[in-house]
């Protein structure tokens, strides 16, 4: 894989991230909403070990 493409996947990520944060921590009004904390895990965790051992 070449670097432009990595950083691509990367970018998508962390913009993956934060778009889905803002969509569960915004309405909740506060970070400390452990459901969201869990679901964000649940989701993204996965994704990026499952990425990673494609590298």
């Amino acid at each position: 894989m070449n670097k432009k493409l990595f950083l691509q996947a990367i970018i998508k990520f962390l913009f993956g991230v934060l778009l889905v944060g803002l969509l569960v921590f915004l309405p909740a009004g506060t970070l400390q909403f452990f459901n969201g904390w869990l679901f964000m895990g649940i989701l993204f965790v996965p994704m990026f070990v499952a990425r990673l051992s494609r590298v």
